[in-house]
């Protein structure tokens, strides 16, 4: 007569399997996870740009110009511009000379979710992220009053939005403050009446 051993644990092998796939299973969980906050925050950004643009319309029927960006003390990429982080005041970062903001189109003009201190914002580069940076002014033979572009990074670099990247200046100059090819992360957009 044949008896049958009660089996009270497990093998050495089927720890290590069972190990393994809870491995397998949190890395792509955690990548799933992560890819969706990074949508959102892109997602975010888009929607705080397009409200920016939206105030800047409304600026530009009240006022006949847009906002220049002189004096509203910024020094990257420098003193011609402002940008999310140096240039916020409050709750305020475009600035018409360092006087008149956008407070009566936007009550708090939109940030970057990664918005980062002045210390951790490279001399330029919005790529992925981080900071929001606008001009408008005199350049290029343009007199600043009618045209303006802001520059902004998205962190999906392969972003349908990247093909409305670019603005053309009054003289017909295409700015795309990207590195080479479109997807970069880096977006520059505006608008110009001239």
């Amino acid at each position: 007569m044949f008896k049958l051993k009660n089996k009270l644990g497990f093998t050495l092998l089927e720890l290590l399997v069972t190990i393994s796939i809870i491995a397998f299973l949190s890395v792509l969980s955690f990548a799933v996870y992560e890819n969706t906050r990074i949508k959102t925050r892109d997602t975010q950004r888009l929607a705080g740009i397009r409200r920016i643009q939206e105030a800047l319309d409304l600026y530009w029927d009240k006022n006949g110009t847009f906002p220049q960006s002189r004096v509203c003390g910024a020094t990257k990429p420098n003193v011609s511009w402002c940008n999310s982080v140096e240039s916020l005041v409050g709750e305020h970062w475009i600035f018409n000379s360092g006087v008149e903001n956008l407070e009566d189109y936007l009550s708090v003009d939109p940030l970057d979710p990664n918005n980062s201190p002045p210390a951790t914002i490279p001399l330029w580069k919005p790529f992925l992220g981080g900071a929001y940076y606008y001009y408008s002014g005199s350049w290029a033979s343009c007199q600043g009053k009618d045209w303006y572009f802001i520059v902004f990074g998205l962190e999906d670099t392969n972003h349908a939005f990247q093909l409305e990247d670019g603005v053309t200046a009054c003289n017909g100059s295409f700015i795309h403050y990207g590195v080479g090819a479109n997807n970069d992360g880096i977006i520059t957009i505006g608008k110009n009446y001239n």
